[in-house]
């Protein structure tokens, strides 16, 4: 296990002299974003349902720049009726709606099988396809490449520091379209390729949930174009939406090339949800700097993201190893599956309201499930527990100590298909072998104190639906392996059925007779040594922590100075009103204003950031957002407006990155210190991205505040705290300190080795903590300059002091 306390305190020494801000390559590797538009035929259909056709434009324009998109891609039925009779009202609405990108993104339009002349019929022709979205109206692009009989197209554009080439093929193409397309990949050698096209791979067929994967024209394209081409990265398609109206037409599976690479093929389709589709849309970030792909569902119609497991997910890769060459790679994946490898510490078990089972340990089964109806007419809840022992430590296949986690994906396969779950990190521990139903009385509770009442992902739907096929559900549980890694215990997580989820959905267990059906944990991590930043007002010198309290009660109020903060729906209580927080950290990266000690090395790879705060009071909940709008301390809730800072992607994002509690009033979030994941918002602000810090919003019926530490509390141990976990090299004056020659650069065994050459110095080496050490007397303990100032004097050392 990875020694915590050493970790957050002196053992990650970073220095920080010297350093400029982040230059060309910094730049050159901004993330950008891919969105995809799918199965558009009902808005352009109903006059009433239109408006959300031109809603996903419109945001794909608007937000441009803060998600720096760089190309759209219509996954095709771009109408419904094809042909139409002769009326073209449906071709008008989507040729205007698509217009808005035009000069403004680059973009394509898929060919889908209602956009032919007849339906479904290829022989009947394209006409109209051909007319509004044909070569014509890509004419003078620079980034338009050409066409096959205006049926096909290719682009060309520049995004994330290199060139890509996008294919959109008409719907089941034929390998006449595969050629052409294969001419077109070997006319762009070394550029990375994504594919668009209507029909590839399908979410399931039936209402059993079977048959997700390829369809017979997808397994085709595969055959005989995809799985030669090493350098296609990712697929995307439309047309598949079984499920109900809450849930499919989502789906995603990795294909492996002749070469050994992975094809990530990935179906986008809401034709069949609420309204048509309610105006749901895909982003796809990728992110090079920070070795992943991203996978967000949001409609710009409901301004509403979906959480679930097939809607918001990230998937690892290494861009320079596969599109550079570059043998060295920056990260890894382990592999943690019962009977796999040697791996023996996979544990899971059922527990079960109904009373014949509850005296018995259910931990020997094959399949587990998950229901709020089991069996059915009961009305009484199945739950599942499931954990991972031993993945820390030094040994082959462990998580090293000297690394971190990147990305952690929990995979479980379905044996029956259901409705849905949340899945919470355990608090409590529980052995497989004896925990029932009544052993952790009356089953788990997620209410801080058995389990997180914040669910870390989901899946399906709050209904008594098939809304989970016979796939295999892959849940993020990063921000679970990171607590882990800090140090918390790891007691796995339990998987809860919805209230409404009258549906049992079932997985194969640790005990399945095949190994490759067994839950499987999948565990990133940089390849490279972790260091550590901590930033908190006091600490080091470091004084950037801004954080404010806006009350609407009190709408002119100023709380900058106080020493305790409230999230609260409810303050003063009875009164109904908002108690938002707002707090930011400034100085983070060389370069910026305030920069000193500690600040990020320009090369950083950011593996993790935690944003810690110490709970006061305990209460019941609330979201996190990434502020937009700068904003000082002596700000108020009307100096934002009279509806105070609102998550609007205006003010703050309406994507919640992290929650807190749940939204009820019950005491949901404890005691002590609360760590939120907020490693994707220091990722954006590396990248380019405003520092504005965070908004952390009550939720609706969230009446029980929680009140935190400011950055003023005069306890400075208390203070709000950003502790950011990299790897890239240790910058300044002293970057090549290597005292007892073990490789690694000025870490805590030098200043040890060092120390134990001059005894006389305040600090036993191995023993003490060094924490009091301040050898230059102005005020910060054990910085950069106090060891310059100790080389000064004892010998011509390579660091020069700071300062000079």
């Amino acid at each position: 296990m990875r020694l915590v306390v050493a970790r957050l305190a002196v053992a990650r020494l970073v220095v920080s002299a010297g350093l400029v801000g982040l230059g060309a390559e910094a730049s050159a590797q901004q993330a950008f974003t891919v969105v995809l538009l799918p199965d558009t035929q009902y808005y352009c259909e109903t006059a009433a349902w239109y408006p959300q056709f031109t809603d996903q434009t419109a945001w794909a324009v608007a937000s441009k720049q803060q998600r720096n998109i760089a190309f759209v891609s219509h996954l095709g039925d771009i109408v419904e009726n094809g042909a139409n009779g002769g009326n073209l009202i449906e071709w008008n609405r989507a040729s205007l709606a698509l217009a808005t990108l035009t000069n403004q993104i680059p973009y394509s339009a898929c060919l889908g099988n209602h956009d032919y002349q007849v339906v479904s019929d290829k022989a009947s022709g394209s006409t109209n396809y051909e007319a509004y979205f044909g070569s014509s109206r890509y004419a003078g692009q620079p980034w338009y490449g050409g066409h096959r009989n205006d049926r096909s197209h290719w682009q060309r554009f520049s995004a994330g520091g290199r060139e890509w080439v996008h294919l959109n093929l008409e719907w089941r193409p034929d390998a006449t379209v595969l050629a052409w397309a294969q001419t077109i990949v070997n006319a762009n050698p070394g550029v990375p390729v994504l594919v668009s096209t209507h029909e590839h791979v399908r979410d399931s067929s039936g209402s059993n949930g079977t048959g997700a994967g390829r369809s017979t024209a997808g397994q085709f394209t595969w055959d005989n174009f995809l799985r030669n081409n090493p350098r296609v990265v990712m697929t995307f398609n439309g047309h598949f939406h079984s499920g109900t109206q809450s849930s499919g037409g989502e789906y995603s599976q990795i294909g492996t090339t002749l070469a050994g690479t992975e094809t990530h093929e990935l179906l986008t389709d809401y034709q069949f949800r609420v309204n048509g589709g309610s105006g749901l849309l895909r982003t796809v970030q990728f992110d090079a700097r920070n070795h992943q792909i991203r996978f967000q569902t949001y409609s710009p119609t409901l301004k509403q993201f979906e959480t679930d497991f097939n809607s918001q997910f990230v998937v690892p890769m290494d861009f320079s190893q596969r599109f550079d060459g570059n043998t060295s790679p920056a990260i890894q994946t382990l592999s943690f599956r019962q009977g796999s490898n040697g791996y023996a510490g996979a544990r899971d078990t059922e527990l079960r309201q109904n009373a014949a089972d509850a005296g018995t340990p259910r931990h020997t089964l094959a399949e587990i499930g998950v229901d709020s109806d089991e069996p059915n007419g009961s009305g009484q809840d199945s739950q599942v527990l499931i954990r991972f022992d031993g993945l820390f430590g030094a040994g082959a296949g462990q998580i090293r100590p000297d690394t971190d986690v990147v990305l952690a994906r929990l995979r479980m396969r379905v044996v029956n298909p259901g409705a849905g779950l949340t899945l919470h990190r355990m608090l409590t521990p529980w052995t497989d072998s004896t925990a029932t139903w009544n052993s952790l009385g009356a089953g788990v509770q997620a209410n801080a104190v058995e389990a997180m009442p914040a669910p870390e992902a989901s899946a399906g739907a709050d209904n008594s639906g098939n809304n989970v096929g016979i796939v295999w559900v892959e849940f993020d549980v990063t921000s679970s392996l990171r607590a882990f890694a800090r140090g918390e215990a790891n007691h796995g997580w339990a998987l809860l059925p919805y209230g409404a989820g009258a549906n049992l959905l079932s997985f194969h267990t640790s005990e399945a007779a095949a190994v490759a059906d067994r839950p499987q944990l999948l565990v990133t991590t940089a390849t490279g040594e972790t260091r550590t930043s901590t930033f908190r007002n006091g600490l080091n010198g470091y004084a950037g922590t801004t954080d404010i309290e806006v009350r609407q009660s009190s709408p002119n109020g100023s709380f900058a100075n106080a020493a305790t903060l409230a999230i609260d729906s409810d303050e003063p209580a009875g009164s109904t009103s908002d108690a938002d927080v707002l707090v930011k950290f400034a100085g983070l990266f060389a370069g910026d204003a305030g920069a000193g000690p500690g600040s990020l090395p320009a090369d950083a790879f950011i593996t993790s950031a935690t944003l810690i705060f110490d709970v006061l009071d305990t209460g019941s909940g609330f979201s996190l957002h990434r502020m937009i709008q700068p904003w000082t301390s002596g700000q108020t809730w009307n100096s934002f407006g009279t509806n105070g800072p609102t998550n609007d992607d205006v003010e703050a994002w309406i994507f919640a990155e992290q929650a807190a509690g749940a939204n009820n009033t019950s005491v949901n979030v404890l005691g002590g210190p609360l760590a939120l994941d907020v490693t994707e918002t220091v990722r954006a602000w590396q990248q380019g991205a405003a520092n504005q810090g965070w908004l952390l919003r009550p939720f609706a019926s969230a009446s029980n505040g929680v009140v935190i530490a400011s950055s003023e509390n005069s306890a400075g141990n208390l203070r709000p705290r950003l502790i950011v976990e990299y790897v890239g090299s240790v910058p300044g004056p002293c970057a090549d300190i290597d005292f007892n020659n073990d490789e690694s650069s000025f870490d805590p065994a030098d200043i040890e080795a060092l120390l134990s050459v001059y005894a006389e110095g305040p600090c036993i080496p191995a023993t003490a903590t060094c924490d009091s050490i301040d050898f230059n007397a102005d005020g910060a303990l054990f910085d950069p300059c106090d060891i310059a100032s100790f080389l000064l004097v004892f010998s011509e050392g390579p660091c020069t002091p700071c300062g000079e």
